[in-house]
């Protein structure tokens, strides 16, 4: 079969055809009924959830002023019947008074008794016609003794008919009282005085405060005049005021009913509640906050709004898949009309020629697509009914026709690739596909001579990998992890012959081959980092072991992941023998870790020579000491200086095996705290009590900041107090003569205690603290060449503090100074008690006197 060589692209063909085929009439129709009804059926969700939400807010308020008309309600009757009860002990008083002539002997102890059974009394009065108390129960030290000028004295003198007068609060700091009297009416009828019981202000403040709920602001008791007599929340301040949230008049006192307006005291919007107290010139405010009681409502509202849209969007995304399945139904249909015609293959049908016998002997051509004329050298019409052998040749060369009469006999697919070559054109590679069809075939052929070409060079570039993996140390790999958790090795170097032992066909065909070679303990960490580098995508690497040849061998791998388009990750690393570097990292840990309990053996040496360093010296200091006392007889002059001199060097020595004995018994592990509840401002005393001699030898100006609120520290005090101590000696030290240190302490907003102590002398470089903190270390300078010391101040404080859980900072700079904290953390400060130890009034007093 001649072939042409000319390059056709049937895909444009085919879409062409397609772009110029009609759409079908009814296309347009179902997407656009559709979008209508997704709109009406939105439109009618966002007007029920809006008619929900202004219906569900109306109910809200109704019930937040049901509720404050209620709590009106209840607080009126109990306060009702809390003055009802007063005002029957006031009437019958006022009455039996004059009537029996009682002395104030025994006037005041009836009403002492009244006292114990109405506990909204503090105290009753009884006044003459003049003003003046006559008799008195209760504690009425603050009250006036003439009332004669107040308001409910001059109401009941001129007031024949007696009724009950509620005067103006009494306010005392936090305390009130609230004046309720009845007038006494002599036998003649004359007044004769009044009885006054004066109301405890805070009871109808609890009782307010019992009455509140979540959404309660308010709770008062309003005289009719508009004059605040109690209320909740408030105080003494507010009391006695005329602050009445609503104009006064007389229809507000009528029956209660809730009113909506801006609060006096915040101008925030409230819901207020007002009620009459029964028989009473008084009335009662419930006020609670709008904006409070809508809160729920407001959190419903975007909860609702945020369901809403998602049923929007699911609508409008149900509408547009609907519409995108009409058209994508629509497109099929003309793409499979085109299939054919715009392939990339050649179609051939080919219907069965037979004999008498009924045999196949030769197939004829029934049709053909465009791309299949394409590759014929002769048009379709050219073709059609003509028997395949006689017209297309290569079918007898390559033994098609038999294959085809396989197809047809035995129902099953057929394909095979072949090249072709042809003086009129370039050699080709094609792809032969045939599928049974009735009593026939269809024969698809593709041009694969491009994939053939790719192929050479895929394999050309393998060949060249394969090359250059020969050459790397160790085992190249290419590691493929599949979806469903197989496990393969699709390239492996020959390097795994020198790691394994075993040939790289092996590992191909199975990967068991190495993953089984790994030593059992470290199998799970090593399945472990393959899944965590697939998941991740980050590069895998891992040092495992293997058994080889009875002997353990030490390997590392490395290889970045990649996912494919299939799931597959697939890994390309290398694999490399480590066993020497792992020997040697062995040997270096075994040396530190040899080298680590010499030191603690040295650190517990020193430890437990405590008491066998110190037991001589301390004889020394005593027995020097005892010298100077006299005990040994009388010493002349220069005997007492040397005396003096041994007792100060055995000291000074004593000093230093302390500092030396502590450091190593940290190091080893054997230094415990004395823990006790201390005050840092008696620490911190002490500390500069014992430095100050030495700072006021050399004129410095030893100033200490403010102390007295700082909490309680949990801790061992003797221990902080050396470290306090060491920081002020070293300060002193490095500071020349007519110097300044300050010591202080503050708590840090992360809760962390921090002393410091801070000095004007001659600071330290970066280089010089760290040598300044390791035990021993010193900074040389010639200003204190001539100190004494042993290194050890600093490295000591910063141990004794990791003890407590603390830290150590310095913050120096040359010239300038240095500031050394001492923080600890938040869990040995007691916040709750503060310190008593020093006085209130002068909290630094005896820091002062210290210097």
């Amino acid at each position: 079969m001649a072939l042409s060589g000319r390059d056709v692209a049937p895909t444009v063909a085919g879409r062409a055809d397609l772009e110029r085929r009609p759409a079908l009439n009814g296309t347009e129709m179902p997407r656009r009924s559709l979008l209508a009804f997704g709109i009406v059926l939105c439109l009618l969700l966002a007007g029920l959830n809006a008619w929900n939400l202004v219906e569900s807010r109306r109910v809200v308020l109704e019930t937040a002023r049901s509720s404050t008309l209620d709590t009106v309600k209840l607080i009126a009757e109990h306060t009702a019947r809390s003055l009802d009860t007063v005002d029957l002990v006031l009437r019958s008083f006022a009455v039996t008074y004059p009537r029996y002539g009682s002395t104030p002997t025994d006037a005041r102890g009836r009403l002492e008794e009244l006292l114990v059974k109405l506990p909204q009394v503090v105290s009753f009065r009884v006044i003459d016609a003049e003003g003046q108390v006559r008799v008195a129960a209760g504690p009425t030290a603050s009250l006036p003794h003439q009332v004669s000028s107040y308001a409910y004295w001059r109401h009941h003198k001129d007031e024949p008919r007696g009724s009950l007068s509620i005067g103006e609060p009494r306010v005392a700091g936090d305390q009130w009282s609230i004046p309720v009297s009845r007038r006494i009416d002599l036998p003649n009828g004359d007044f004769g005085g009044i009885v006054v019981a004066n109301l405890d202000g805070r009871y109808f403040h609890d009782l307010y405060r019992r009455s509140s709920n979540l959404h309660t602001t308010s709770l008062g008791l309003w005289r009719s005049d508009g004059l605040l007599l109690a209320r909740f929340p408030g105080s003494g301040a507010q009391v006695g005021q005329t602050m009445f949230p609503f104009e006064v008049n007389a229809d507000l006192f009528e029956e209660p009913r809730a009113l909506e307006g801006p609060s006096a005291w915040d101008g925030r919007m409230r819901i207020v509640g007002l009620g009459p107290v029964p028989d009473l010139p008084l009335a009662v405010t419930v006020s609670i906050d709008r904006g409070q009681s809508l809160a729920d409502w407001r959190r419903g509202v975007w909860r609702d709004l945020l369901v809403m849209v998602t049923a929007l969007a699911i609508i409008l995304g149900g509408v547009w898949l609907l519409s995108v399945q009409i058209r994508r139904a629509q497109r099929a249909t003309a793409q499979r009309e085109a299939a054919v015609e715009g392939s990339l293959h050649g179609y051939y049908f080919l219907r069965s020629l037979r004999d008498d016998t009924g045999k196949i002997i030769d197939f004829t051509i029934a049709d053909m697509n465009r791309r299949a004329e394409q590759m014929m050298t002769k048009p379709r019409a050219h073709w059609i009914g003509r028997r395949l052998c006689e017209a297309v040749p290569i079918n007898r060369t390559h033994g098609l026709v038999e294959h085809y009469k396989q197809v047809v006999e035995t129902q099953q697919p057929f394909e095979m690739e072949l090249p072709l070559e042809s003086p009129d054109v370039k050699p080709k590679w094609m792809r032969i596909q045939a599928l049974p069809l009735e009593d026939g075939v269809v024969v698809a052929a593709r041009d694969i001579t491009d994939d053939k070409c790719e192929e050479l060079a895929r394999q050309l570039a393998e060949r060249r990998l394969s090359d250059i993996a020969e050459t790397v140390p160790g085992m190249v790999y290419q590691f493929v992890l599949w979806p469903n958790g197989q496990k393969t090795f699709s390239f492996v170097s020959s390097g795994v012959r020198d790691l394994y032992g075993c040939e790289p066909e092996d590992a191909e065909r199975d990967a068991a081959v190495l993953l089984n070679e790994v030593v059992p303990d470290d199998l799970e960490r090593f399945d472990e980092s393959i899944l965590c580098s697939a998941e991740t995508l980050t590069p895998w690497q891992c040092d495992y072991r293997i058994l080889r040849d009875g002997a353990v061998r030490w390997l590392r791998g490395r290889a970045r992941p990649q996912r494919r388009a299939d799931g597959a990750v697939v890994w390309n690393g290398v694999v490399i023998d480590i066993t020497e570097e792992r020997k040697l990292q062995d040997e270096t840990l075994e040396a530190r870790e040899e080298a680590e309990l010499a030191n603690r053996a040295k650190s517990n040496f020193l430890a437990n020579m405590s008491h066998e360093l110190r037991t001589p010296l301390n004889a020394v200091i005593g027995f020097s000491d005892a010298l100077q006392q006299g005990f040994g007889g009388t010493l002349n002059e220069r005997q007492t200086e040397y005396i003096g001199h041994v007792q100060a060097a055995g000291r000074h020595l004593l000093g230093i095996i302390g500092d030396l004995l502590d450091l190593a018994k940290i190091e080893a592990g054997q230094a415990d705290l004395k823990e006790t509840l201390f005050s840092p401002l008696d620490v911190v005393a002490s500390a500069v009590a014992l430095i100050s001699a030495r700072a006021a030898s050399k004129q410095l100006s030893l100033d200490i900041d403010d102390l007295s609120d700082l909490p309680t520290v949990r801790g061992d005090a003797r221990r902080f107090k050396q470290v306090l101590l060491n920081l002020l000696s070293n300060a002193v030290k490095f500071t020349p003569d007519g110097g300044r240190v300050r010591i202080g302490a503050e708590l840090q907003s992360d809760g962390w205690l921090r002393f410091w102590v801070d000095d004007n002398g001659l600071g330290m470089h970066p280089a010089d603290v760290e040598v300044a903190l390791r035990p021993f270390g010193q900074v040389r300078d010639s200003f204190v060449r001539g100190e004494g010391g042993t290194g050890l101040g600093l490295p000591l404080s910063q141990q004794l503090l990791e003890l407590h859980g603390g830290r150590l900072t310095i913050d120096s700079r040359p010239g300038e100074g240095t500031v050394v904290s001492a923080l600890l953390p938040p869990e040995r400060l007691l916040l709750q008690s503060r310190q008593t130890a020093v006085d209130d009034e002068n909290p630094s007093g005896s820091l002062k006197a210290a210097i």
